[in-house]
């Protein structure tokens, strides 16, 4: 074929790829709806998810359910795919002016499983197997399983999602590429625990899910883990993420590479229901490569896939059994590479444990290492095992051993916030304000050769609310000064201690 022919055919493939994409549909549900009738507008609006699952749907096509209406009894599983360019969307819309608008008005619309769907727990009230596929604006309550389940679902978008009362995990992804969770609310997930089935279910989790990123979420009162990437998740961002009450532990990164942790807030809370052990919940940030995902232990991953390179860095962690660990589970487990800064640990019962394994080329830098009330320590061991260790506070003085450094600091730090830690009932009772620090004890303390090392990625030189730190750089998450400004950051309330 001719070369002038050979482009005129292929410019017509991508004109009518454009067409095909561009006349992409939107399908309205409602309660009250007609299933007979074409589901292309409120007025025609179909009245079921089992009328959903009837038809062919193509790339692009929105599903809307209307704000405020409630599904019962229904699962909705997405099998098609859409486009880089034309996501498939499943959502909430509302009549503006009598005229159908995506989003929401109102409470979101709900599905429920009644605690009896789905059948599987390891399925999900919703269900996606489709690539580059959006799930919006919904509640998801009472599932029998998981909330929203990916499985290979690559490039997905869970934006705005709210699930409580699920028997497994609230979002969990599979070996699903790319995937985005941003501004969700998970609650009262796992609760497998309270039938002795499952102590561990993350709130939300990826599992073999490269590049996956959990953002502005929020996970409260569940009774397995909170955010966990774990099973060769490389490459995942759990960034501005707060947990609060989390039995099992906050944050977990599991068997999984160059995985960063950044400005996060990770809070025990008081209520028994929740603990782990003892009088607190389990841990705030773990790093690990337990033995179960490694081939002579039962599972498939080469053991030379490990928690490797990870970033933690400007995180608030209080009122947790460890508030950053490096746990040994398995024997050949190391940690290469690791950096941790900036971070704000208050009232943990141990504030920072290495744990026993290697740690060759690792940083420990301008952490705060708070204990303020009886029995609780600043570290739990001083060799850090080829860990580096500089620039840091510690309220208990020098630990001795890789801790001690002329950098540090040991005396004369106070933060907003020096009592009641250990007496949190309310998400809402903490703010960031809490952690700052007063006076200047730790201003322009730190080792500034983090701020050097900061990238376009790792941009260590921003603070917990993603402010450039002072220069040179002070120690802890919070920057010295962020208070004084005329009105409290964010609307957030200072209240005086």
């Amino acid at each position: 074929m001719p070369i002038r022919s050979t482009r005129l055919l292929l410019l017509l493939c991508i004109a009518l790829t454009a067409v095909c994409e561009s006349q992409a549909a939107t399908f309205y549900v409602r309660n009250g709806g007609d299933d007979s009738a074409d589901g292309r507008s409120h007025g025609t609006a179909w009245a079921s998810l089992g009328r959903v699952a009837q038809h062919k749907f193509g790339p692009g096509d929105q599903i809307l359910l209307h704000s405020g209406d409630t599904w019962s009894g229904e699962q909705l599983r997405v099998d098609w795919s859409g486009t880089v360019s034309n996501y498939t969307v499943i959502g909430a819309y509302h009549l503006r002016n009598g005229v159908e608008t995506r989003g929401v008005s109102g409470s979101k619309p709900t599905i429920s499983g009644g605690k009896r769907l789905p059948r599987d727990r390891h399925q999900g009230l919703i269900e996606i197997t489709g690539d580059y596929v959006r799930i919006e604006n919904l509640t998801l309550v009472d599932s029998g399983g998981r909330g929203v389940s990916l499985r290979g679902a690559d490039f997905a978008q869970v934006v705005n999602m709210t699930t409580r009362g699920t028997y497994d995990s609230g979002i969990k992804s599979n070996g699903s590429r790319s995937v985005l969770v941003e501004n969700c609310f998970v609650t009262d997930s796992n609760r497998a625990h309270l039938d002795g089935a499952s102590a561990w279910g993350a709130a939300i989790v990826g599992v073999e899910s490269p590049r996956f990123t959990v953002r502005g979420s929020t996970v409260t009162k569940v009774y397995g883990e909170g955010i966990n990437a774990n099973h060769g998740s490389h490459e995942s961002l759990i960034e501005g993420n707060r947990v609060f009450g989390a039995r099992a532990l906050g944050i977990y990164v599991d068997a999984s590479r160059d995985v960063t942790i950044r400005r996060n807030m990770v809070l025990g809370i008081s209520d028994p229901a929740f603990w782990r052990s003892g009088d607190n919940v389990g841990s705030g940030i773990v790093v690990n490569n337990e033995k179960y995902h490694y081939k002579g232990y039962g599972g498939d991953l080469d053991i030379g896939v490990q928690s490797t390179n990870v970033k933690v860095y400007a995180n608030l962690v209080a009122y947790t059994q460890q508030g950053i660990a490096f746990w040994g589970n398995m024997p050949e487990s190391r940690f290469d590479g690791a950096e941790i800064y900036n971070n704000t640990l208050v009232d943990n019962t141990v504030q920072f444990d290495p744990g026993t394994q290697p740690k060759p080329g690792a940083s420990f830098s301008n952490n705060i290492l708070m204990s303020v009330s009886p029995g609780t320590r600043d570290v739990a061991r001083t060799d850090l095992r080829g860990m580096s260790a500089s620039n840091n506070y510690l309220s208990q003085g020098d630990p001795g051993g890789d801790f001690s450094h002329p950098g540090n600091r040991y005396s004369g730090l106070e933060l907003v916030r020096m009592r009641g830690w250990r007496e949190i009932d309310d998400l809402m009772a903490v703010t960031w304000a809490d952690f700052a620090p007063k006076g200047s004890a730790v201003t322009g303390a730190g080792d500034s050769g983090v701020l050097a090392r900061a990238s376009a990625k790792h941009d260590f030189d921003r603070d917990f609310r993603a402010k450039p730190h002072n220069q040179p750089i002070d120690i802890g998450a919070v920057r010295s000064g962020a208070l004084k400004v005329p009105k409290p950051p964010g609307g957030l309330s200072v209240r005086p201690r």
